[in-house]
């Protein structure tokens, strides 16, 4: 928009987008400015990185708003009424409203974008309010008032949620939200929200169930951030009603983890996390047979981020074999993996020690090798991971050391020691066959 091919400015864009994939590594201005921008001075070099950062800035913020459902036809309205273009504002406004209130599917920004809409005609000097001045009224009021159901519906959920997780005291908040509730008409989409909030405070099953039928019935605007938000907490809940026992279906679980993926709640950019991958490998492992998780992996696999895909579909099989106890599988698929993530090279190198301690040849010598490395990768990185991720790791490493010389020096692995650990109940199985 403000620039042309051959200035400066452009040029200095296309020299950073040529070398996109390795900017991180490229952090002395001057030396840029010498080799390649010479005739800049370092005020006007400095100058310029500004300018188009500030164009970058600007450029994000409008890419987000075209983004944004509704926002364009509400501010193309906004424009024609400063303007007083009156009939192309009418015009416009009857058009949006239609295409929002014939949309089927529920959503957060429904009845807000249909208030804003009613908001920017009736606040403006549009003579439209002359004529249906108390019918534009009344539905502005009707159509807020839906909206802050809906988003008092939703921020509950979210009160509840992390006043458990955080351990905060958020009890006057929720019980004004709870309150504020009963004083506004329901809609479709708020009950649906309170339904949520019925299965998170009473871990009710069958209610979970019944909602995630109407999220494969497209009842919810996959666009629409409630969709993201009762996805995320169909899988979370589900998962918790497992470990209760609570949860009347198995294939359920796995159900809502592929819907996850196929509707892209759990993608970025059309892709999948790569330890967010490993981390659905895991739970599935544990809940779903053998040949399910296999086929969920070589179903998926080609959505993950990753620049080693062959690499990244052995580590998830490697798991799957550990969660499935076929322990000879393991250093079978990660021999010849290595990643440049330390939290999956972490969790290869943690996989290996299990098949080394599980190998009936034990080799004590190579195993302790092997778990010295892993200790000594642990506290190097110590500082730049949390201190929850660095003591559930090591005390694992620390556990698999002390069970393998316990048969040897028949000492006993007490994990109530441990407060942070991964793969406890795992190793709570070993122990208990030493026994």
């Amino acid at each position: 928009m403000y620039t042309r091919k051959g200035s400066d400015n452009f040029d200095f864009f296309e020299f950073l987008h040529i070398r996109k994939d390795r900017l991180s590594s490229m952090v002395d201005a001057d030396i840029i400015r010498e080799r390649h921008f010479a005739q800049l001075t370092s005020k006007g070099f400095s100058n310029m990185m500004s300018r188009i950062f500030n164009w970058l800035e600007e450029w994000l913020s409008i890419h987000e708003f075209k983004k944004q459902a509704y926002q364009q036809e509400l501010m193309l309205v906004k424009a024609y009424n400063k303007r007083g273009l009156y009939k192309l504002a009418d015009r416009t406004a009857k058009k949006t409203e239609d295409s929002i209130t014939k949309k089927p599917s529920l959503g957060i920004n429904k009845n807000k974008a249909i208030a804003d809409l009613y908001h920017i005609q009736y606040y403006s000097e549009n003579p439209i309010k002359q004529f249906n001045g108390g019918e534009i009224l009344s539905k502005l009021s009707d159509h807020y008032t839906a909206s802050v159901q809906e988003y008092v519906s939703t921020y509950v959920l979210e009160l509840i949620n992390f006043s458990r997780i955080k351990n905060i005291d958020l009890s006057s908040q929720i019980l004004l939200a709870n309150e504020l509730k009963q004083l506004i008409p329901a809609t479709d989409l708020s009950e649906k929200m309170n339904q949520l909030q019925h299965i998170i405070e009473n871990d009710d099953s069958d209610s979970l169930t019944a909602l995630f039928k109407n999220l494969k019935a497209s009842k919810f605007d996959v666009s629409d951030m409630t969709h993201t938000l009762i996805t995320y907490y169909l899988i979370s809940h589900s998962l918790r009603l497992w470990m209760k026992g609570k949860l009347t279906s198995l294939k359920t679980i796995g159900e809502i983890f592929e819907y996850a993926i196929d509707s892209e709640v759990l993608l970025q950019n059309g892709k999948i996390d790569h330890n967010k991958f490993v981390n659905i490998v895991d739970t599935l492992g544990k809940i779903k047979p053998y040949n399910w998780v296999k086929g969920f992996i070589e179903k998926y696999i080609e959505l993950v981020n990753t620049d080693d895909l062959e690499g990244s579909k052995n580590l998830a099989l490697a798991l799957l074999a550990f969660k499935t106890g076929r322990y000879d599988e393991i250093h079978e698929r990660l021999i010849t993996t290595s990643f440049k993530d330390f939290g999956l090279e972490l969790r290869r190198n943690c996989l290996i020690s299990v098949a080394l301690y599980k190998d009936q040849n034990i080799d004590l010598v190579l195993l302790n090798s092997k778990l010295s490395n892993i200790k000594r990768q642990l506290r190097r990185k110590k500082i730049k991971v949390s201190q929850k991720f660095y003591q559930s790791h090591y005390n694992f490493i620390d556990c698999i050391d002390r069970l393998s010389k316990s048969k040897y020096n028949g000492d006993n692995v007490d994990l109530s020691q441990y407060q942070n650990l991964i793969y406890r109940t795992w190793l709570q199985e070993e122990i208990s066959k030493k026994k």
